[in-house]
């Protein structure tokens, strides 16, 4: 069993961006457009739109740039994604592995 460890008070930094933009976002890159994004996350297209604006606000540059109808990644967009894909499965894997402790095994 682990105890808590007693440390400094300091605050424990937040990210301003959730989990769940960053999962709109990686939705968007790999199907490629916010319509099939919206279908795959179950959202409405406009509530993609919102999440990626409210994504990109948070960022010192645009991770898209819009060429006609369809938006396509800059750089800094590419790394975001690699990035998010990270994170995203870290999250998964922290969520997979607390059900299986909660169902008596651990690793």
């Amino acid at each position: 069993m682990y105890l808590a460890m007693k440390t400094p008070l300091t605050r424990t930094p937040v990210p301003k961006i959730s989990l769940e933009k960053w999962a709109v976002f990686r939705a968007v890159v790999e199907e490629g457009s916010f319509a099939l994004a919206a279908e795959r996350m179950n959202k409405s297209q406009s509530g993609v739109s919102y999440a990626i604006a409210k994504l990109e606000a948070r960022l010192p540059s645009p991770a898209f740039v819009m060429n006609g109808r369809k938006a396509e990644l800059t750089d800094w967009g590419a790394y975001l994604y690699r990035q998010a894909v990270i994170l995203l499965d870290q999250a998964h894997a922290i969520d997979r592995n607390t059900q299986l402790m909660a169902e008596g095994w651990e690793q």
